[in-house]
């Protein structure tokens, strides 16, 4: 941002952090280093889009309808998911059918061994890879709709960072994934 800044030509030129911490004090420091906003994932298109018009005012963006996205879930040959925020998720993808299919394609193929990596990782003493997991998986899980198992991963991360024992949550976590695992297996099919 420093290097951005020093360029006369580039000064007003609206820089905006985006990142996967939610921490107290995130937003201050992306500021204080010379940002002009800052986002935490998972965001909506609504956000993004709100986001950007305030500092690109030059460019119209048209915002997704909240109407047309529950129309295009009902014909985007994804079903409402039992446990699962199916409806905000498509919303926050600004109902684009393809790639909620494609995130859901990659969450069901990328965590079929994701509980056995982190208890491994555990046992190993590789805290720091846990945490990554669950960073992963806490984000992965928040864009799908898995609310629950994306604030579980969260609580893990967490402990992670706090240096607070994981294995609580470990067990919580993998109950979670499986039963989300277990949702969509049953409920979904990959296109």
């Amino acid at each position: 941002v420093k290097i951005i800044r020093e360029n006369e030509s580039l000064q007003t030129i609206p820089i905006i952090a985006m990142t996967a911490q939610a921490m107290v004090g995130d937003r201050e420091k992306s500021l204080e280093v010379g940002m002009n906003d800052h986002l935490t994932k998972p965001l909506s298109a609504k956000e993004l889009h709100a986001t950007l018009q305030n500092w690109i005012k030059t460019v119209p963006i048209t915002e997704p309808s909240t109407e047309s996205s529950e129309v295009g879930l009902l014909s985007s040959g994804i079903p409402l998911l039992p446990g699962i925020d199916t409806e905000g998720a498509f919303q926050r993808l600004g109902g684009r059918a393809s790639t909620y299919h494609k995130i859901l394609s990659s969450f069901i193929a990328g965590n079929k061994t994701t509980a056995i990596t982190i208890q491994n990782e555990f046992a190993e003493g590789k805290i720091s890879d846990v945490l990554r997991h669950a960073h992963t998986l806490k984000t992965s899980a928040q864009y799908i709709g898995a609310i629950k198992l994306g604030k579980i991963a969260h609580k893990l991360e967490l402990a992670c960072i706090n240096e607070k024992d994981p294995q609580p949550l470990i067990k919580k976590l993998e109950r979670e994934l499986d039963a989300t695992l277990k949702i969509l297996n049953e409920h979904y099919t990959p296109t």
